[in-house]
């Protein structure tokens, strides 16, 4: 029992500790004229049409 405790906490631990080194990279700034009419998701970095309301990658509100 004290040794799935062990292993339990050792997993939370690590979680935590890797935690901000998994986050996902955002998409890059684009400029110039072939980024008009597009932005990116705030939550997941995907491209967007300027009409969307929801994001096509994670589904996302975008309003």
């Amino acid at each position: 029992m004290t040794v799935l405790i062990s292993i339990l906490l050792a997993l939370v631990t690590l979680a935590f500790i890797t935690y901000p080194f998994v986050r996902r990279p955002q998409a890059p700034l684009k400029q110039g004229e072939s980024a008009k009419g597009t932005g990116f998701c705030p939550q997941c970095g995907a491209e967007q049409r300027e009409d969307d309301l929801f994001c096509p990658r994670c589904g996302a509100s975008l309003i």
